[in-house]
């Protein structure tokens, strides 16, 4: 997709971090913004930030995981701002310090009610609209360099696991938008500057409520030094909806741990094939 001055975008996640680094690099190539995000301080500061900019822009409080809500928001946003035919599904929570057995039950629901089924409703709510416009869309899904290959010493299964299940239903969804005129983007970063160590704070009362997850602070610190600026992500994914890219790295100095992954794919393979010799399957 080249054409994309004078589109609209739905942006989830967008009052800061990735979210608003997309929502710049849309800006600058003559994209309005639907924006939406849970925290509404962040989301009146890109309202401000926009406005001051001349860019048409709409913003929207909401919790992506509340399919009523991001239904009413996504019809309000096309009455303001006309058809959405960039949907672009940033918002994620993050989860770090437990291991898997001790994980609350709730806190995996709200895993991966805001990382997958947010999502899932969002596409739900925009899809159908975007196959009938007459320009096509795209679609850009936010996974994790983690949906491929965890990080060890993170105990961030929950969230590993919600990315590895954006990855493939963006798969599935690309297949199923075969000639439609509707692209695909999965986009698998690694760190990006943002309050992802945080999400806990906004965490709803029906998961639990707001609390500090262990290790926060110092996977906070790892990201503020060695994160990537989260406008120079925005650029990668703004080029990568342009290009038509299927799939997006930000960092490939990942390659080593993907590499490995995939050593490890090959040695199960041989081994597999090995052991059915073994035992005369045929």
């Amino acid at each position: 997709m080249t054409d994309i001055a004078n589109r609209v975008a739905f942006i989830t996640g967008a009052g800061g971090g990735l979210g608003a680094g997309i929502a710049r690099a849309l800006a600058a190539e003559g994209v309005s913004l639907a924006l939406v995000d849970i925290n509404s301080s962040l989301l009146a500061e890109r309202k401000a930030e926009f406005d001051e900019l001349g860019v048409p822009c709409e913003t929207r409080t909401i919790d992506i995981s509340d399919a009523e809500a991001v239904n009413a928001a996504t019809m309000d946003l096309t009455a303001c701002l006309g058809p959405i035919t960039l949907c672009i599904n940033n918002a994620g929570v993050g989860y770090v310090g437990a291991p898997l057995d001790e994980v609350p039950l709730r806190d995996l629901e709200w895993v991966f009610a805001v990382n997958v089924i947010g999502m899932f409703n969002c596409l739900r709510a925009l899809v159908p609209a975007m196959r009938r416009a007459p320009r096509g869309g795209h679609i850009v899904n936010i996974a994790s360099i983690d949906a491929f290959a965890a990080e060890e010493d993170l105990h961030h299964a929950p969230y590993c696991a919600s990315k590895a299940a954006v990855l493939m239903l963006s798969e599935g969804l690309r297949h199923d938008l075969q000639g439609t005129g509707i692209g695909t983007t999965v986009v698998c970063p690694g760190l990006v500057q943002s309050a992802l160590p945080f999400s806990a704070r906004n965490r709803p009362e029906r998961f639990g409520g707001t609390y500090t997850r262990a290790g926060a602070d110092a996977f906070a610190t790892e990201m503020a030094q060695s994160g990537m600026n989260p406008d120079m992500a925005g650029r990668i994914v703004t080029e990568a909806i342009k290009q038509g890219r299927d799939l997006v790295f930000t960092h490939p100095e990942f390659g080593e741990r993907l590499a490995r992954r995939q050593a490890s794919i090959n040695e199960a393979l041989a081994w597999s094939a090995g052991i059915r010799a073994a035992i005369g399957v045929p």
